[in-house]
C-alpha cells in the first residue's frame, strides 16, 4: 500500500514566509529529515498511510510547528492549514492517535543520529575516553480535558500538587556530542476526575494494549529499568546513571548496578536514613556545598 501522491503546497508558502524574516527553519527541517531517511524509516516502521499526505510530511509539519513559536496543532489550523496542505485538523489528530510504533522509530533515528556524529568525528590523536551518561526523567504532561483516554491525577513534583493529565518518563543518553532522547513511558495514576470515562487497558499483543498496559501496572522504577535493559540490548553504553532523588533508593540503584555495571550519581532523599561511612563523608561535603553562598 502506498500513500497518495499530492503536490504540497505549503512548503513554498512557509519558505517565503520565513524567508523574509531572514530564518531558514523550513529548509533546516526538511534538510534533517532527508538526512536521517525519515521517509525509509517510517516504512521499515509500518508507519504509513493508504491515502492522503505522506506520513514523513506531517511529521515535517509537526516538527516546525514549536519552530514558529505555535504551542498547538489547534493554533497552527487557524491560519488557514487546509490552503497549505490539502489537509486538515483531523488528519494531524489521527496521525498523533494512531497506534505506530514510535518507541521503534526513535530507535532507528538515534542509531541513524550515532552514526552521523561518529562519522563526522574529525581525525585527532590520542585523548581521554569519552564519558557517557545515562539520564532518567520524569516529568508531568498536563491536560484539560477530562474525556481524555484514561487521563488521572498525578503528582507534579516542579508545582507540589497534583495535576490532571499524564506522567512522562524518559530515558536519555548524554555524550560529548549531546544529548539524545533513548525512549520514553507514560503512566497514570489510580485518582481519576469524576466525570472521566472507564479505563481502556488494550490487548498486551498490540502497541497501544502493551503501552497501556506499562502504564496502569508497572511503577515508574520498573519502566526505567525496563527502558535500561532495552537501550543496553540495542548497544548503548554509558559509565553513569543520573537521576533526581525520586528514584534513589538503595534497590533501585542496586537493579542499576546487576543490570549493567554503571555508577550512579543521584540525590540521597531527606529523611531519617542513616548512612554509614564513607557514604556520610560524601552527603555532608555534598550538603556543605549547597548551602554554602
Amino acid at each position: 500500500m502506498r500513500a497518495t501522491k499530492c503536490q504540497l503546497k505549503f512548503k513554498g508558502d512557509v519558505e517565503n514566509y520565513l524567508s523574509k524574516s531572514h530564518n531558514n527553519i523550513e529548509l533546516i527541517a526538511d534538510r534533517l529529515l532527508t538526512l536521517f531517511n525519515v521517509k525509509t524509516i517510517m516504512g521499515q516502521c509500518h508507519i504509513r498511510k493508504r491515502e492522503g499526505v505522506h506520513p514523513a510530511d506531517i511529521l515535517f509539519l509537526l516538527i516546525i510547528i514549536p519552530l514558529l513559536k505555535l504551542k498547538t496543532v489547534h493554533s497552527f489550523c487557524q491560519y488557514k492549514i487546509e490552503d497549505w496542505a490539502g489537509c486538515g485538523k483531523d488528519t494531524f489528530y489521527r496521525f498523533k492517535c494512531k497506534a505506530y510504533p514510535w518507541r521503534t522509530f526513535i530507535s532507528k533515528i538515534v542509531i541513524k543520529y550515532f552514526y552521523l556524529t561518529d562519522k563526522n568525528k574529525p581525525l585527532r590523536g590520542p585523548q581521554e575516553p569519552e564519558e557517557r551518561y545515562f539520564i532518567f526523567d520524569d516529568t508531568g504532561l498536563p491536560k484539560r480535558g477530562n474525556k481524555i483516554q484514561n487521563v488521572s491525577f498525578s503528582h507534579d513534583h516542579t508545582k507540589g500538587r497534583s495535576t490532571l493529565g499524564f506522567c512522562v518518563l524518559n530515558l536519555g543518553l548524554l555524550t560529548d556530542a549531546g544529548f539524545c532522547p533513548l525512549d520514553f513511558a507514560y503512566r497514570f495514576g489510580q485518582k481519576r476526575h469524576p466525570k472521566s470515562p472507564a479505563e481502556i487497558i488494550g490487548d498486551k499483543r498490540s502497541i497501544s494494549g502493551q503501552r497501556s498496559h506499562e502504564a496502569k501496572h508497572m511503577k515508574k522504577t520498573e519502566l526505567a529499568l525496563d527502558m535500561l535493559g532495552r537501550a543496553i540490548k540495542q548497544g548503548h553504553k554509558a559509565d553513569y546513571a543520573l537521576f533526581d532523588s525520586w528514584f534513589s533508593s538503595p534497590i533501585f540503584i542496586s537493579k542499576i548496578r546487576a543490570l549493567y555495571n554503571a555508577h550512579a550519581i543521584c540525590r540521597i532523599k531527606i529523611n531519617n536514613t542513616y548512612y554509614e561511612e564513607p557514604l556520610a563523608k560524601l552527603i555532608c561535603v555534598i550538603q556543605n556545598r549547597h548551602s554554602s553562598p
